[in-house]
């Protein structure tokens, strides 16, 4: 590793044991993502690569990377630096960076920051506050050659198992219990993920007309109140749930009080592109 690196939250000599951690994801990056506490209101990750800090990802309130808060206005983030970057290169190729959701509203932006690509994610729903940052040092960033992971289980797993507990910080942060993870139900939604990465559509009715309530009951599964989230087109499970943050009815889903469970599938279509099906329910 180059000494001039800086990581946020955690220097660069520090080596992470597993005795600091409670949890491990793995990325779409040449890392692993550590979570070090089980509760809700402490959470943030550390990316590990070879027993070093390589990344990290913050959600708590205060807490800073680069001199921006958690909290922090989407104004102050330009005003330290900036536009953000555009694309990124690897190998001679030009990845081009996109910000804005379908509305043209700018969720998030890129910087490349003391050999880091720093990413803040702004919630449109509270005056574009940053909700979230994500730090990567430049070398782990061109270890990934394009825009997507290639595809394995254990980055399935890894994503799957990450949005249950970014879904959990996001309703313990607005005073909600957190859901219960039902990952023996993977399978329902996995199917669905896979039927539309299969058939290049994206939908929440399937192509037998079957909804998520009729596909759980197809399961085994009982239960009182139902609902779904869909995600496509996202790098990760963490871009994926910051988007799901910043729409409308998908948010409702993550911070309705009647869900007391939830289980999620991911699957990828031939260019690598992860499909997250969302099942929330209450019994």
């Amino acid at each position: 590793m180059n000494p001039d690196v800086l990581i946020p939250l955690i220097t660069e000599s520090t080596v992470v044991t597993k005795t600091t951690t409670v949890k491990t994801f793995a990325s779409e990056y040449d890392l692993e993502w550590n979570n070090p506490s089980l509760n809700y209101t402490n959470f943030h990750l550390i990316g590990i690569k070879d027993s070093i800090a390589v990344a990290g990802y913050e959600t708590r309130i205060g807490q800073a990377i680069c001199g921006i808060s958690i909290g922090d206005s989407r104004q102050a983030v330009k005003a330290l630096f900036g536009e953000p970057i555009t694309h990124i290169t690897k190998n001679n190729r030009r990845f081009r960076q996109y910000y804005d959701d379908k509305y043209n509203v700018e969720t998030s932006g890129t910087y490349l920051i003391d050999r880091q690509y720093v990413t803040f994610f702004y919630d449109v729903h509270k005056n574009f506050q940053v909700r979230s940052i994500m730090a990567i040092d430049a070398e782990t960033e061109m270890s990934k050659v394009g825009f997507f992971a290639v595809p394995s289980i254990a980055l399935r797993d890894g994503f799957e198992d990450l949005m249950m507990d970014l879904m959990n910080e996001s309703r313990v942060f607005e005073g909600l219990h957190p859901l219960q993870y039902t990952p023996e139900y993977n399978v329902i939604a996995r199917s669905h993920s896979m039927n539309m990465a299969t058939n290049n559509y994206f939908a929440h009715m399937d192509m037998q007309g079957l909804r998520a309530g009729a596909r759980m009951k197809n399961g085994g599964m009982t239960f009182n109140w139902w609902g779904e989230n869909l995600a496509c087109g996202q790098y990760s499970a963490i871009h994926a749930h910051e988007a799901l943050m910043n729409s409308l009815t998908h948010r409702e889903n993550i911070l309705r009080e009647e869900f007391t469970h939830a289980f999620v599938g991911v699957e990828f279509n031939s260019q690598n592109l992860p499909y997250f099906t969302i099942n929330f329910y209450s019994l």
